[in-house]
């Protein structure tokens, strides 16, 4: 529906299991919205400074592919994402007012709790939509 109004729409998706890189559902983002993936995330991410630029960079690259259109962000399995991964969602989210922007998660709700409230409890401000299910 997404496409058919007029919105670009880029997918992630987290895997499930060890074998994963950080930030990887950014990663599969980021490729689908055309930015070179492999510019941005090269960060060493045990580094605090290192994961905030990428943090960063990410939010910034995700922003920047908005167009008047808007832009339908889809991250899928949200419950396995990597703790990185969190990171960006929750930044993202803090700095999208004011852009034509939906960022959509998903999860199942037998795992939601901890990755939830992870993300969200601290990301809460009046052009957050917290919702909780």
């Amino acid at each position: 529906m997404a496409l058919a109004c007029g919105s670009s729409v880029a997918w992630g998706r987290c895997g499930q299991g060890d074998g994963a890189p950080a930030f990887w559902p950014w990663r599969q983002v980021l490729r689908s919205l055309g930015v070179d993936a492999d510019g941005i995330l090269v960060a060493d991410v045990e580094s605090p400074q290192d994961r905030f630029r990428v943090v960063d960079d990410v939010s910034e690259a995700v922003l920047a592919a908005v167009d008047s259109g808007g832009l339908v962000v889809i991250l899928d399995d949200i419950h396995w994402a990597d703790e990185s991964s969190l990171l960006v969602l929750r930044h993202l989210a803090q700095q999208m007012t004011g852009f034509p922007l939906l960022v959509f998660a998903a999860f199942r709700d037998i795992e939601l709790a901890s990755t939830w409230l992870a993300v969200m409890s601290a990301s809460r401000s009046p052009e957050t939509d917290g919702r909780q299910p």
